[in-house]
């Protein structure tokens, strides 16, 4: 049990990094704005297919293998911590 707890601690401070990341990416695009994040769907991180290919062009297929393989591992770390 005390091993699953440590695993929920870090995958909590691994969100909050990338809570922090989003918005001082955020802060630093609209810097000559007069806010930094807004409260609709204009700052939602969701990504579909689509806008991936594009954004990614010809690493778009590494990338997606490097997302599935980081989802898997992360699962089989859960997966053993639950046993």
């Amino acid at each position: 049990m005390k091993c699953l707890f440590i695993l929920i601690k870090k995958l909590l401070k691994a969100q909050a990094v990338a809570a922090r990341s989003y918005a001082f990416k955020r802060m630093e695009y609209n810097k000559d704005n007069d806010y930094d994040v807004v409260d609709s769907i204009m700052n939602q991180v969701y990504l579909d297919d689509n806008y991936l290919k594009d954004a990614w062009g010809e690493d778009y297929i590494n990338k997606l293998i490097n997302l599935e393989v980081v989802n898997e591992t992360v699962w089989n770390i859960w997966n053993m911590m639950v046993k």
